[in-house]
């Protein structure tokens, strides 16, 4: 996967992984799956463009594994 690829795939993954759509066992598995790549590419938050105000945590109260386990 090229490292253009790696960020879009990032991306989504964290969109799904924020909104309201996503049961909480999918929202966790895509933050997981976000983390996995971000730490495979080298790629940080910063890297990567998603818009945290149209996609709410989904957490109940727990960080997501993209924000306290690098």
């Amino acid at each position: 996967m090229m490292d253009a690829d790696a960020r879009r795939k990032i991306s989504a993954l964290l969109r799904k992984a924020q909104g309201r759509s996503a049961s909480e066992a999918e929202a966790m598995a895509a933050a997981e799956m976000a983390a996995k790549l971000m730490r495979q590419y080298g790629i940080t938050d910063e890297d990567v463009e998603y818009d945290e105000a149209d996609a709410p945590l989904k957490t109940k109260g727990k960080a997501p594994a993209i924000f306290c386990c690098r």
